[in-house]
């Protein structure tokens, strides 16, 4: 036991960490654990309660994220909890790593899908417990948007955003162990979807000065991105507080519709 932990304990700057390795060549992994002294008998006394988890570190069980509960030294409130992961714990390390690879802007439609998968299944739901069931099951996202008054092609685009969430879950982050598929919604033979990166090459030529568009038209392209809406239903509806509303008779399924909106979509 005594070489296990000297040869584990590092040293940085005068404190000590606790180091798991694991695999070889290619599927090499290391992870190092601050221990927060410079104390030797003290990182010492800390190393066997990080011991007592290095196997389910090993396998993937607990994540680098709850490392912060789970050891009583790198928490505030100095107690030890292994606390599941959840979606907002996830969300600004997803949503950062988007801004990484895109413009800010153009992340906001990422941040408004997971939001309202998060107001509806709740943003403290562990991520080890998403399925797809909560998209597609009787009592999923879609069946929730659907009876909101959304159209298919609006919660198609939710869907492509949720889409690529869950395949970082699983590819990049690592946080769950099997891909989350579920099946897009059938739409209608004249309906026509542009992905993010058609609609990040829109405005930014909106926002070329030389191409003399006023910035009003990025506005409305933003509702109707955000909403779903059809071209003439912000005209004819009423806004009620945070909702939209268009009567039956106005809308092409003869349903009314309720759009929640955004105090930015408000404004618009």
């Amino acid at each position: 036991m005594a070489n296990k932990k000297r040869n584990n304990l590092g040293r940085k700057k005068g404190n000590y960490s606790y180091r798991i390795t694991w695999g070889t060549g290619r599927n090499h992994q290391e992870i190092s654990i601050s221990l927060k002294t410079k104390s030797k008998t003290d990182a010492e006394k800390k190393a066997k309660d990080v011991e007592v988890y290095v196997d389910r570190i090993k396998s993937g069980e607990i994540k680098r994220e709850q490392f912060k509960t789970l050891f009583w030294w790198l928490n505030p409130e100095g107690t030890s909890e292994l606390k599941e992961t959840t979606l907002e714990d996830v969300m600004p390390q997803y949503l950062a790593y988007k801004e990484s690879k895109l413009r800010a802007k153009s992340v906001k439609r990422d941040r408004v899908s997971l939001n309202q998968f998060c107001d509806f299944v709740g943003y403290t739901k562990p991520i080890a417990e998403l399925d797809y069931l909560d998209i597609e099951g009787q009592d999923g996202l879609i069946n929730y948007l659907q009876n909101g008054g959304y159209e298919n092609n609006g919660i198609n685009i939710t869907l492509r955003h949720l889409r690529t969430f869950f395949n970082w879950l699983h590819k990049k982050a690592k946080l769950i162990d099997e891909p989350i598929h579920f099946d897009m919604l059938p739409t209608g033979n004249q309906e026509y979807f542009i992905d993010e990166y058609q609609i990040k090459a829109i405005y930014d030529y909106i926002d070329d000065e030389r191409n003399g568009i006023d910035s009003f038209f990025k506005r409305a392209l933003i509702f109707y991105e955000f909403t779903g809406c059809r071209a003439a239903e912000p005209l004819l509806g009423e806004l009620y507080g945070d909702w939209l509303y268009v009567d039956g008779s106005k809308s092409k399924g003869k349903n009314l519709r309720k759009i929640q909106l955004s105090e930015e979509l408000k404004v618009i």
